[in-house]
């Protein structure tokens, strides 16, 4: 899967889950949260690699 879909739908899944109220335990809520950091920072490096401007060198 393209990792940007990947985010989109991660982002998607978490707003409907917190509209329906199913996201009630604060260490779900930060799951939820460490997995869409998780992504957005893979995304940036994949996206840095591309543009050639790889910020690590």
């Amino acid at each position: 899967m393209i990792l940007s879909t990947e985010l989109h739908e991660v982002i998607l899944d978490f707003i409907q889950d917190w509209e329906k109220g199913t996201i009630k335990e604060t260490e779900e809520l930060q799951h939820r949260f460490d997995e869409m950091s998780r992504l957005s920072r893979q995304l940036n490096e994949q996206t840095f690699v591309i543009l050639g401007e790889c910020p690590n060198g």
